[in-house]
């Protein structure tokens, strides 16, 4: 009756994190990227923490959010 299409999986491995994800737990970068871009992510990453895999917001005043 109806041709309802199957939509695939949302790729949560795209997400913004992941890149800082895997500088914080593995110190590496994906090779694909710029020199720029990584320089971004390093930057970034300074503002994070991993803790038992889960990445948390370091606020200036030491408290770890959840992001």
């Amino acid at each position: 009756m109806y041709n309802i299409e199957q939509v695939p999986p949302i790729n949560t491995t795209m997400s913004w994190y992941v890149d800082i994800q895997k500088k914080l737990e593995h110190n590496t970068l994906p090779l694909y990227l710029s020199i720029k871009h990584k320089r971004e992510i390093c930057l970034k990453a300074l503002s994070y923490q991993l803790v038992h895999g889960v990445i948390f917001w370091k606020h200036h005043n030491g408290a770890l959010v959840d992001v």
